[in-house]
Protein backbone atom coordinates (compact mmCIF):
# COMPACT_ATOMS: atom_id res chain seq x y z
CA UNK A 1 0.00 0.00 0.00
CA UNK A 2 2.91 2.61 0.82
CA UNK A 3 4.28 1.68 -2.77
CA UNK A 4 1.13 2.52 -4.73
CA UNK A 5 0.57 5.77 -2.30
CA UNK A 6 4.34 6.42 -3.05
CA UNK A 7 3.99 6.01 -6.95
CA UNK A 8 0.74 8.26 -6.77
CA UNK A 9 2.41 11.04 -5.54
CA UNK A 10 5.55 10.87 -7.40
CA UNK A 11 2.89 10.69 -10.65
CA UNK A 12 1.25 13.70 -9.64
CA UNK A 13 4.50 15.38 -9.10
CA UNK A 14 5.39 14.66 -12.49
CA UNK A 15 2.35 16.06 -13.57
CA UNK A 16 2.01 19.33 -11.90
CA UNK A 17 5.80 20.07 -13.15
CA UNK A 18 4.00 18.78 -16.87
CA UNK A 19 1.08 21.55 -16.09
CA UNK A 20 3.77 23.93 -15.28
CA UNK A 21 5.63 23.87 -17.93
CA UNK A 22 2.55 23.81 -20.63
CA UNK A 23 1.77 26.76 -18.82
CA UNK A 24 4.68 28.44 -19.62
CA UNK A 25 5.02 27.33 -23.19
CA UNK A 26 0.91 29.25 -23.34
CA UNK A 27 2.45 32.13 -21.59
CA UNK A 28 5.62 32.73 -24.27
CA UNK A 29 3.02 31.61 -26.99
CA UNK A 30 0.88 34.47 -26.15
CA UNK A 31 3.48 37.39 -26.20
CA UNK A 32 5.21 35.88 -29.52
CA UNK A 33 1.26 36.52 -30.71
CA UNK A 34 0.73 39.59 -29.09
CA UNK A 35 4.58 40.92 -30.30
CA UNK A 36 3.98 39.41 -34.38
CA UNK A 37 0.49 41.68 -33.96
CA UNK A 38 2.17 44.72 -32.57
CA UNK A 39 5.10 44.50 -35.30
CA UNK A 40 2.24 44.26 -37.89
CA UNK A 41 0.42 47.15 -36.06
CA UNK A 42 3.89 49.19 -36.42
CA UNK A 43 4.17 48.39 -40.05
CA UNK A 44 0.95 49.63 -40.36
CA UNK A 45 1.16 53.14 -39.02
CA UNK A 46 4.86 53.18 -40.83
CA UNK A 47 3.02 52.52 -44.14
CA UNK A 48 0.35 55.37 -43.36
CA UNK A 49 3.17 58.01 -42.13
CA UNK A 50 4.42 57.09 -45.50
CA UNK A 51 1.60 57.30 -47.18
CA UNK A 52 1.39 60.84 -45.96
CA UNK A 53 4.47 61.98 -46.82
CA UNK A 54 4.35 61.27 -50.06
CA UNK A 55 3.47 64.49 -52.26
CA UNK A 56 -0.10 64.34 -53.30
CA UNK A 57 -1.58 65.64 -56.72
CA UNK A 58 -1.41 69.34 -55.75
CA UNK A 59 2.00 68.98 -53.85
CA UNK A 60 0.97 69.24 -50.53
CA UNK A 61 1.47 66.16 -48.12
CA UNK A 62 -0.47 65.51 -44.81
CA UNK A 63 1.96 66.09 -42.16
CA UNK A 64 2.67 63.33 -39.64
CA UNK A 65 1.31 65.32 -36.51
CA UNK A 66 -2.08 64.78 -37.67
CA UNK A 67 -1.98 61.05 -37.50
CA UNK A 68 -0.84 61.70 -34.31
CA UNK A 69 -4.48 61.78 -32.74
CA UNK A 70 -6.46 60.24 -34.60
CA UNK A 71 -5.83 58.13 -37.77
CA UNK A 72 -7.85 55.77 -40.13
CA UNK A 73 -7.83 51.91 -39.89
CA UNK A 74 -7.90 49.19 -43.04
CA UNK A 75 -11.93 49.23 -42.41
CA UNK A 76 -12.15 53.24 -42.59
CA UNK A 77 -12.59 53.30 -38.88
CA UNK A 78 -10.96 55.88 -37.02
CA UNK A 79 -8.17 55.33 -34.19
CA UNK A 80 -7.18 57.44 -31.34
CA UNK A 81 -3.45 57.44 -29.86
CA UNK A 82 -4.54 58.70 -26.65
CA UNK A 83 -5.31 57.07 -24.06
CA UNK A 84 -8.80 55.46 -22.96
CA UNK A 85 -8.37 56.20 -19.32
CA UNK A 86 -6.74 59.37 -18.48
CA UNK A 87 -7.49 60.70 -22.62
CA UNK A 88 -3.99 62.70 -22.33
CA UNK A 89 -0.96 60.67 -22.85
CA UNK A 90 -0.03 58.89 -25.70
CA UNK A 91 -1.17 54.74 -25.71
CA UNK A 92 1.87 52.93 -25.43
CA UNK A 93 0.75 49.57 -23.22
CA UNK A 94 -0.31 46.19 -24.96
CA UNK A 95 -2.25 44.09 -22.79
CA UNK A 96 -2.12 40.53 -23.09
CA UNK A 97 -4.24 38.16 -23.80
CA UNK A 98 -6.17 40.73 -25.36
CA UNK A 99 -3.81 42.40 -27.14
CA UNK A 100 -5.61 45.93 -26.85
CA UNK A 101 -2.93 49.20 -27.14
CA UNK A 102 -5.31 51.42 -25.03
CA UNK A 103 -3.46 52.94 -21.97
CA UNK A 104 -0.40 55.07 -21.11
CA UNK A 105 1.99 53.62 -18.85
CA UNK A 106 0.89 55.62 -16.04
CA UNK A 107 -2.70 54.15 -16.68
CA UNK A 108 -1.48 50.82 -16.98
CA UNK A 109 0.23 50.87 -13.36
CA UNK A 110 -2.79 51.84 -12.20
CA UNK A 111 -4.63 49.28 -13.42
CA UNK A 112 -2.44 46.18 -12.36
CA UNK A 113 -2.16 48.13 -8.76
CA UNK A 114 -5.29 49.07 -8.03
CA UNK A 115 -7.12 46.04 -8.80
CA UNK A 116 -9.00 44.93 -5.42
CA UNK A 117 -7.61 42.47 -3.12
CA UNK A 118 -7.54 38.85 -4.80
CA UNK A 119 -9.69 40.72 -8.01
CA UNK A 120 -7.57 40.27 -11.32
CA UNK A 121 -7.11 43.65 -13.25
CA UNK A 122 -9.25 43.93 -16.71
CA UNK A 123 -8.67 45.70 -19.82
CA UNK A 124 -10.59 48.95 -19.73
CA UNK A 125 -12.03 47.75 -23.67
CA UNK A 126 -12.97 44.52 -22.99
CA UNK A 127 -12.80 43.62 -19.11
CA UNK A 128 -10.79 40.27 -20.51
CA UNK A 129 -8.36 39.46 -17.24
CA UNK A 130 -4.94 40.84 -18.11
CA UNK A 131 -2.31 38.04 -17.78
CA UNK A 132 0.52 40.66 -19.00
CA UNK A 133 1.46 43.91 -20.59
CA UNK A 134 4.03 44.73 -23.03
CA UNK A 135 5.25 48.39 -23.25
CA UNK A 136 5.03 48.82 -27.25
CA UNK A 137 7.01 51.70 -29.26
CA UNK A 138 4.60 53.30 -32.17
Amino acid sequence: MQDLVGRARALLGRLRAEVAEAEAAARAAAKATAIESAEEALVQSAVRETACRSPRANGEGASASSLSSSAPTLDGASVSATCVVCLSAPKNTLMLPCKHVATCAECTKAILEGAGAGQPPHCPLCRTRIADTLSVYI
